[in-house]
């Protein structure tokens, strides 16, 4: 498989200004028409240009081991940050910022399984090519096309090596079309908007837990075995069938949008990322997150982007 064989620096992505460099890609596939996000709730790049970590200082590189991208108009701002926190070897999470075409997106590359980092490469690759469009239900119809096809072609690799399991990875997407945003998602990785000093958290996480609650199927003292209720039930390239939520509304001046990976909030609490948001720009704010993150413990990536309109 094509995207394999590229160059890819397994501590992370180091972005400064212009744009991102593209590895090759997974095999294309046949065109398909656009499929709709499954259920629904009330080429431009990425801004950026790799530096080589032979171009980094080694030392500095090996303790930061960080990923990011930036960019600013007239009409929004928007910064994202990817390390691999304090615990882990490998950053398993991709972070994509397409800010001329309104899409933000996180990858969280499934730890414990096979190739975690190639999944979620793969997925900001795949959205990366997709084109922008003004109308927002015919842009999230298209970025959910494209998350279909990694799907099939992350199900294909990981039968192709046989024993190796599993080949996914989380994914939240948010875009802006107009005075409209739009968001899927599947897995845990979230969505929060701050909006008038007040945080909300857009995304559900598809975990075991939220599951059993759904379904009533909570035990009587509100818990479950050890280690299964923070399991997802949805990853692209987990199942055949992908299944992606997505939410919509309208935008309001000011709103301050965070899309995080599930290393941060393993660390902070709702309430403790509600605190970083009312003040400072989107870079100050998203690595004061991560700083914080790291200094509670960091066991796993963090990643976070930051959008503000």
């Amino acid at each position: 498989v094509g995207f394999l064989n590229g160059q890819w620096p397994r501590h992370g992505w180091q972005f400064t200004s212009a744009k991102v460099k593209q590895e090759p890609a997974l095999a294309a596939e046949p065109p398909r028409a656009p499929a709709k996000p499954v259920e629904k709730t009330p080429p431009e790049t990425g801004q950026g240009e790799t530096t080589s970590p032979a171009n980094v200082d080694p030392a500095a590189y090996f303790k930061i081991l960080e990923s990011a991208l930036q960019a600013q108009s007239s009409q929004r701002q928007s910064f994202g940050l990817s390390v691999v926190g304090m615990r882990r070897k490998l950053n398993e999470d991709a972070i994509l910022l397409r800010h001329d075409a309104g899409l933000w997106a996180i990858a969280d590359g499934m730890g414990g399984h096979s190739a975690g980092d190639v999944a979620s490469r793969a997925l900001v690759e795949a959205l990366a090519r997709v084109p922008a469009v003004d109308d927002l239900e015919h842009y999230g119809e298209q970025v959910a096309a494209g998350l279909q096809a990694v799907n099939r072609q992350l199900l294909a690799l990981a039968k192709q090596r046989g024993n190796a399991g599993i080949i996914g990875s989380t994914i939240v997407v948010l875009l802006i079309a107009g005075k409209q945003f739009g968001y899927l998602w599947a897995g845990d990785s979230r969505l929060y908007r701050y909006r008038q000093g007040a945080l909300k958290q857009l995304t559900l996480d598809h975990s075991l837990y939220n599951e059993a609650i759904s379904q009533g199927l909570l035990p009587e003292d509100g818990s479950l075995e050890a280690g299964r209720g923070n399991v997802i039930t949805r990853a692209v390239g987990a199942d055949t069938q992908l299944q992606l939520d997505w939410g919509q509304g309208e935008l309001c001046p000011g709103d301050l949008f965070i899309l995080s990976s599930d290393g941060l909030d393993k660390e902070l609490s709702h309430d403790d990322i509600a605190g970083f948001c009312g003040d400072g720009t989107v870079e100050s704010i998203v690595r004061n997150l991560i700083e914080e993150a790291e200094r509670r413990g960091g066991r796993d990536n963090i990643s976070v982007i930051a959008v503000r309109v």
